[in-house]
């Protein structure tokens, strides 16, 4: 019987865990696993220590648990996050039960020493996903997204074989008098969290997004992002964050407006700039008014576009409590009931992945 140390991550493992990630990110070198790791795990504002659990064999790592600490607020009180990462098992090692191993030592030192509401999930795979929800973890809604699919860029980038990430072109140009807009890869995270603060959602828990988160979670060093403005005079009025989904199609990580015309006009103008196959957007949280907005630009979801094949097979979003009980009553929070996606606001920026 092969003996495993399960202990919380230290520094001195830094150099086996960036190796065993190899089989999970694995289009990335040595150097940009180690880059991705800091930022992730080390330079995360929102904790002051790496906050993982990883199994040792013979003092070799073997199995890396690693969660994404995030802040979020319900009206003006402020509550932290333990969102699920990234979890890797040594191909030579699995199926030794080391990822439940590695997830309930997590679980029962978060209960015993950390304050955090809860864990949400918003990357699960095919993989975990069952074995997550055999841990507690309740499923909250369906990873759902709407899309807007441009067949004539789908066709000439296919045709030219172009790259919309070498083709973005930086733009800053004048609508009026009062009115300008900015299409950037420059992040203006003051301007940002100043819209954001202010058109906050209220009676929902939704990410705080301040200076220091966006000038963190922007800094992705894997991540192609860029960003399109509308300022009326000095003042910015409406954001949206991309990211690019493969050379030439983008995913809305987030956004803000005061009016949703802006966003409109936003979303045309990078539509021009860079002629993206398809522009796709989270609709997990998105409510009523929102999505039939969305649908009168034509965004739809992928059964609407594609109701001729096989429809995907949606994962969960999930959410535990911060108890190893995991009964209903731990899902209350505030007085309001935790598995109710109505009780969220979540958008792609919440993902580690996004």
């Amino acid at each position: 019987m092969m003996d495993f140390d399960i202990i919380q991550y230290k520094s001195d493992y830094k150099e086996g865990v960036i190796s065993l990630l190899q089989f999970l990110w694995k289009d990335l070198d040595d150097i940009q696993r180690e880059k991705l790791f800091e930022w992730k795990y080390e330079n995360n504002p929102n904790t002051d220590t790496v906050v993982a659990f990883i199994a040792l064999v013979n003092n070799r790592v073997v199995c890396f648990r690693g969660w994404f600490i995030q802040k979020f607020c319900y009206n003006d009180k402020v509550f932290s996050v333990a969102s699920a990462s990234d979890a890797i098992t040594h191909p030579d090692y699995q199926r030794k039960g080391l990822f439940e191993k590695t997830s309930k030592a997590s679980f029962n030192y978060f209960e015993k020493n950390c304050s955090f509401i809860g864990h949400l999930n918003i990357s699960s795979n095919n993989l975990s996903a069952n074995g997550n929800i055999k841990l507690g973890w309740a499923p909250i809604a369906l990873k759902k997204h709407l899309y807007l699919i441009k067949p004539g860029y789908f066709f000439l980038n296919l045709l030219s074989g172009r790259n919309s990430i070498n083709n973005l072109k930086i733009e800053k140009k004048n609508i009026n008098k009062k009115d300008k807009y900015e299409i950037t890869d420059k992040v203006y995270s003051k301007d940002i969290e100043r819209l954001s603060t202010k058109n906050r959602q209220k009676n929902v828990l939704v990410n705080v997004k301040d200076n220091t988160f966006y000038n963190w979670r922007f800094n992705n060093p894997v991540a192609h992002y860029f960003f399109a403005y509308l300022w009326e005079l000095d003042t910015l009025t409406s954001f949206i964050a991309f990211s690019f989904i493969n050379h030439n199609s983008i995913s809305i990580v987030d956004y803000n407006f005061d009016k949703f015309e802006d966003f409109r006009f936003l979303l045309k103008t990078v539509s021009k700039n860079i002629k993206p196959s398809y522009i796709n957007i989270l609709n997990v949280t998105l409510d009523f008014s929102f999505i039939k907005n969305f649908k009168s630009m034509g965004f739809l979801p992928f059964k609407d576009y594609f109701n001729f094949i096989r429809q995907p097979n949606y994962l969960p979003v999930l959410f535990r409590p911060n108890s190893q009980k995991c009964d209903n009553e731990d899902f209350i929070f505030e007085g309001i009931n935790l598995k109710d996606i109505k009780n969220w606001y979540i958008s792609e920026i919440d993902a580690d992945g996004a």
